[in-house]
C-alpha cells in the first residue's frame, strides 16, 4: 500500500507492507492458577505416534529457531517424542538456561520456539501434557499441547 500525504509544499510518501500474521503457538496464561491437583501425564494421554521426523525442517515457519538449527537438525533422527507427533528440541543459552522448540513431524513446521526455562522440562510422546521447570526452585508451570497450542493450565 502506497501513502501520499501534501502538507503544503511538503510531499511525504510512505510504503506499508502488511504480512500475514501467523496463528499464535502460545495462549497466554492470564492470572496465575495454583495447581489443586497437580496434573499428571496419564490425564492428558494421545495416541502414541511413531515414525521420523519429516525431513526438511521448514525453517520458514518461524525464522527465530534458526538460533537452535544444529540442535534441531541433530535431534530429527530420534523421531517422535511428545504429543503423539511432535519432537521437542532442547538447547543450552547458558549454564542454568534452556531453550526448546516443537516441531510438526508430518509437515517439519516449527510449531512453538523460544520457550526459555532454569530447569528444564519434563514431557512423554503418548501425552500432550508439557512441565516446564520441574527440577529446581522455580514455580513449575503445566501447559496443554493440542493442535499446535500450548496452553497454559496451572502452576505450583
Amino acid at each position: 500500500m502506497l501513502l501520499i500525504l501534501v502538507c503544503g509544499a511538503i510531499m511525504v510518501t510512505a510504503h506499508f507492507v502488511f504480512k500475514r500474521i501467523p496463528k499464535p503457538s502460545f495462549v497466554d496464561r492470564g492470572e496465575p492458577i495454583i495447581c489443586n491437583p497437580v496434573p499428571d501425564f496419564s490425564s492428558y494421554k494421545v495416541d502414541l505416534g511413531t515414525g521420523p521426523v519429516i525431513i526438511p525442517i521448514n525453517f520458514t515457519s518461524n525464522t527465530r529457531a534458526l538460533a537452535m538449527q544444529n540442535e534441531i537438525l541433530a535431534a530429527t533422527s530420534s523421531g517422535i517424542n511428545f504429543s503423539q507427533k511432535y519432537l521437542l528440541v532442547e538447547a543450552s543459552c547458558g549454564v542454568t538456561c534452556q531453550n526448546h522448540a516443537i516441531i510438526d513431524s508430518i509437515t517439519g513446521n516449527i510449531m512453538h520456539y523460544g520457550m526459555r526455562t532454569t530447569g528444564g522440562v519434563s514431557f512423554r510422546p503418548d501425552s500432550s501434557l508439557l512441565i516446564v521447570n520441574p527440577i529446581g526452585n522455580n514455580i513449575t508451570r503445566y501447559y496443554d499441547f493440542k493442535e499446535g497450542v500450548l496452553r497454559y493450565i496451572c502452576e505450583k
